[in-house]
């Protein structure tokens, strides 16, 4: 039972939606929750028209500014839009000009019928005379579409609601009545027309967005497609709170197909907040669905919290047995601990056996580093012989010269011809390369191990090493330079490459590489 408790939390915990409709949820949510900061946003606008009206002193300028505040009300608190529309009004008497007051009695109509008070709007429609209703025909075709559309939701039909005929099809506002009309008569095909023609021929500033996300998801509906209307309502709903709108109707319907979908927590959140805002703007008119919804999805959301709640308790028995068994454990940690110390003392002797392990390995590099000492001598030897030998190539060469000089070409013919000379340079690279192998006594193996098994470097018998082994040897000791080998072994300077290639074209590892691992060899 415990490890079901779990395994449900789990799945209630790490649950991570990622189809389009969770994704628009996400975002609505964060929008519901960002809603201080966007009141903000529309109350500094509120108050910047409130400073510009105050600054104005003439009467058709102020009604300018007042018109703008009633726009920004009538979507954010209906009651101020009425009493600003009835401002208008007064401030439209005082310009004496009629267009302005029967533009002040429009928007109280407006208003009116905001608050669901419609009788009283059509009473101040109908009292607009013929010229006014030539001025101002589009916006009063409108009004009348949508007070007559309310009526027939309210079920309050009015004999004369096709009185005032149609808006043109170049408004957009004919074709979201159209598409409105449809809907109520059933017709999915032409309802869905006009949704395409709103969203292809009319832009955002035209039609506000929201607007026809809201009548795209009532045609969804009436298509069965209910996920696809989800999605239109939460991009509606988020349209709705990032403008401040609190007179809306996407969010109340989408809480209530949530709450039919099973998400009673989304549901008690967005209709709670519709409720809120619609207590806040004063749209009684809309007041009526939500308190149908409400009930229902408070109900569930009462249920889901106590389903959580009970779940909760289970966990908490759960991790009492868990802090028990944790209890036991901690229990053989201290038995395994008293067991761990007799094994510390046990490791405590074997210390003592590493330690003197230890003085045998200093005593042992001692020894290398007295061997390293004995290498040092060589080398220190070996330069000693190339310097003796360079003085006596040195002197021999200055005795030659002289003896040009005096004329003596017969004695100088005689000294090139002794094989003195030649026996002077055999000796020397004798004496080098008993030196170097003894200082590198697996020198030919580890070098040959170096190159393929097709070419070997082995000395005649009466070498030690070959020219191409010497070459090497010299590489070794850090003379890697073609034109100093050559000086030293008395090759020219093409022979010493020609052998460095030949090796190198033999090598098991790249030839970047090969000059790097002779140097390393020890």
């Amino acid at each position: 039972m415990a490890l079901a408790a779990v395994a449900m939390l789990c799945a209630c915990v790490g649950a991570s939606a990622s189809s389009p409709t969770d994704s628009l949820l996400r975002q609505l949510d964060v929008r519901i929750k960002a809603k201080p900061h966007y009141v903000a946003q529309k109350r500094h606008r509120i108050d910047s028209l409130s400073h510009l009206l105050s600054a104005e002193y003439d009467n058709t300028a102020r009604f300018s500014r007042m018109a703008e505040l009633f726009h920004e009300y009538k979507s954010f608190s209906i009651d101020t839009a009425v009493m600003l529309s009835r401002q208008c009004r007064t401030m439209a008497i005082h310009t004496g000009s009629d267009s302005l007051l029967w533009e002040a009695q429009i928007m109280e109509a407006e208003a009116l019928q905001s608050l669901g008070r419609y009788d009283e709007s059509l009473r101040v429609l109908d009292a607009l005379p013929a010229s006014a209703r030539n001025i101002f025909r589009l916006s009063l075709l409108n009004l009348y579409a949508t007070i007559y559309y309310s009526l027939y939701q309210n079920t309050y039909p009015r004999s004369d609601a096709e009185a005032f005929g149609e808006l043109p099809p170049t408004d957009p506002e004919y074709h979201i009545n159209m598409a409105e009309r449809y809907r109520v008569l059933g017709n999915t095909q032409g309802a869905g027309e006009e949704v395409r023609i709103l969203r292809s021929q009319f832009s955002p500033q035209q039609v506000e967005p929201g607007m026809v996300a809201y009548i795209a998801a009532q045609v969804a509906l009436m298509q069965g497609n209910h996920e696809e209307a989800k999605q239109l309502l939460a991009q509606s709903a988020i349209y709705d709170m990032e403008s401040s709108t609190r007179k809306y109707e996407a969010l109340p319907i989408l809480a209530k197909m949530l709450y039919e979908d099973g998400d009673y927590e989304r549901a008690y959140s967005y209709i709670y907040t519709s409720m809120r805002d619609i207590e806040l703007s004063n749209a009684r008119n809309r007041m009526q669905k939500i308190t149908e919804s409400l009930p229902l999805i408070a109900d569930a959301h009462r249920e889901a919290v106590a389903k959580k709640n009970r779940l909760k308790n289970t966990l908490i028995v759960v991790v009492s047995v868990l802090m028990f068994l944790l209890l036991i454990a901690l229990l053989a940690v201290r038995s395994r601990h008293k067991s761990l110390k007799r094994e510390r003392q046990a490791l405590a002797g074997n210390n003592l056996q590493l330690t003197r392990l230890k003085e045998e390995l200093a005593q042992a590099n001692s020894r290398l580093a007295d061997q390293a000492k004995v290498k040092e001598e060589y080398i220190g030897y070996l330069f000693n012989l190339c310097s003796e030998y360079i003085d006596t190539h040195e002197r021999e060469r200055n005795l030659l010269a002289r003896k040009i000089k005096a004329g003596k070409i017969l004695e100088v013919e005689q000294a090139l011809r002794s094989s003195q000379n030649v026996d002077n340079l055999k000796n020397f690279f004798h004496r080098f390369d008993q030196i170097f192998l003894d200082l590198f006594p697996d020198f030919i193996d580890k070098m040959n191990s170096l190159l393929t098994d097709d070419y070997r470097l082995t000395p005649r018998e009466s070498e030690l090493l070959s020219p191409e082994l010497r070459i090497c040897a010299l590489v070794r000791l850090g003379i890697n330079d073609s034109t100093r080998i050559a000086n030293f072994l008395h090759y020219s300077t093409q022979t010493v490459y020609n052998y460095r290639a030949r090796i190198r074209s033999h090598a098991r590892f790249p030839k970047d590489e090969f000059l790097q691992r002779v140097q390393s060899l020890d």
